[in-house]
């Protein structure tokens, strides 16, 4: 290939199981494009062809958010660090040891009690 031919970057990125299920949507959208009534006619049941386009539309919405979640979690972790909020792991450990402690200190209470 020449370097003056533009190139498909996402194509590149995608496996061979990906590439041959990207091949048969593309062909299935084109049959549904050109004839509707072919897919309620026999290929599949209605109801299964809606399935599969909810499945199909929910699989890419969730790539998306993979993909927006993986561009925004490092701007946010630095943004999160500048202003001094603390990591989610540190946040938990210290709730944790804030309910050890009060629960250390209503046993301690209780023993006072009853030794004095």
């Amino acid at each position: 290939m020449s370097r003056h031919k533009p190139r498909l970057r996402w194509f590149d990125d995608l496996t061979g199981w990906q590439k041959l299920f990207g091949v048969l949507a593309l062909v299935a959208a084109v049959v549904v494009f050109l004839n509707p009534e072919f897919i309620v006619l026999g290929l599949m049941g209605d109801t299964a062809f809606f399935d599969m386009l909810v499945f199909m539309l929910a699989l890419q919405g969730h790539g998306w958010a993979a993909r927006v979640y993986q561009l925004c979690r490092l701007p946010l972790r630095d943004i999160g660090r500048r202003w001094g909020i603390p990591s989610p792991g540190l946040v938990y450990v210290l709730t944790a040891l804030a309910f050890a402690a009060r629960s250390l200190e209503g046993a301690a209470h209780r023993l006072a009690d009853r030794l004095f």
